[in-house]
């Protein structure tokens, strides 16, 4: 579902919510798709945008989520899309203690062709309405012509403007186990943790897929993996290279955007596809955030000193594979070392 490039509206619809008055109001019909295709687009577009947004992140429901059910009835029942959307909606207005910026809730039936797959994904897009202004021409009772502003209120986000708070869901199984359910966009920040965690958690009943621990943990690694499997084609000089970028990488930033960073390395095309391949099996996020404790440890190395002239310096995320095992005597250390690659390098 995400990185898609080609989206189809099927069905959708679209209900109000107004937090000054707490009241919402649920829409009784869909939106027509036939012969609207302005209506199509708009709704496609924010849909693609948002789903290939770095900032929107894979998330599983967890077994009490109340939006789970009534996701999947909405796209496998295509007569009950109505009544479900209208749930979603309603559940929406309620988990948020009648809170929710005022705006509409627009729920779409999509399908994309860009993985050759005939699933069906539901989409909520939460659309927060501003007043803006448009040029107004006018003209003078001597005949001259002039432009004024005119305030326009309550303008739904154009698809040049990107949204607040998605969900992406792709309906499956109880005994499905895939690694995600659902893609959620949510921009709206907080210091305090109930507002960050309505939509994800109190709304949906769903949690991010992998902490930042475990994505720092696993970019490292993988990259690693990535950098030695093209070893043999790129070279040990290039390899060496990226191995640092990858150090760097770690080390330095805050945020990592997996597409730009492996674009950024000096790889040919071939080599770069094959890097971002292995990365995103195991990143299925485009962006994640770097955990700096994780960092320092795995960036962190291990060195060891001892007599004659002896020099140990390793990973320390490589340090228990390498090592297999210590034996101490008085005053020795025997070890075995289990490395890869071993060679004499020139002083």
């Amino acid at each position: 579902m995400k990185n898609i490039t080609e989206v189809t509206i099927e069905k959708a619809i679209v209900h109000l919510v107004d937090s000054k008055k707490k009241l919402i109001t649920l829409s009784s019909r869909e939106l027509s798709m036939k012969g609207n295709s302005e209506i199509a687009f708009y709704f496609s577009e924010h849909i693609r945008k948002s789903l290939n947004d770095p900032s929107a992140r894979t998330a599983k429901f967890k077994v009490s989520s109340k939006v789970k059910p009534m996701a999947t009835n909405a796209v496998n029942n295509p007569k009950g899309f109505l009544k479900n959307s209208q749930d979603i909606a309603q559940y929406l207005f309620d988990s948020s203690d009648r809170r929710i910026s005022t705006g509409a809730v627009a729920i779409c039936l999509f399908c994309s062709s860009t993985h050759q797959s005939e699933q069906k994904y539901l989409s909520i897009l939460k659309l927060d309405p501003a007043d803006g202004f448009h040029p107004v021409e006018k003209k003078d009772n001597d005949g001259s012509i002039y432009v004024i502003f005119e305030k326009v209120e309550k303008v739904v986000p154009s698809t040049g403007e990107k949204l607040l708070k998605c969900a992406f869901i792709s309906p499956g199984d109880d005994d499905d186990d895939s690694e995600f359910d659902l893609v959620v966009l949510d921009r709206q920040k907080s210091t305090s943790m109930e507002p960050a965690q309505f939509f994800i958690d109190t709304f949906l009943g769903a949690e991010f897929v992998g902490s930042s621990e475990d994505m720092t943990r696993k970019f490292y690694t993988t990259s690693i993996q990535a950098i030695e499997k093209l070893r043999p084609t790129i070279g040990h000089a290039k390899a060496d290279s990226v191995r640092k970028a990858v150090d760097a990488a770690v080390s330095s930033s805050v945020e990592v955007d997996v597409v730009q960073w492996v674009g950024n390395l000096t790889l040919n095309n071939k080599a770069k596809d094959q890097f971002l391949k292995d990365l995103q099996s195991q990143i299925p996020d485009n962006s994640f955030q770097i955990d700096q404790i994780v960092a320092e440890k795995l960036t962190k190395k291990k060195v060891f000193k001892g007599a004659y002239g002896f020099k140990l310096s390793i990973d320390s995320d490589h340090l228990s594979k390498v090592v297999k095992s210590r034996t101490s005597h008085v005053g020795y250390e025997e070890i075995i070392l289990n490395i890869p690659d071993f060679k004499e390098v020139e002083k």
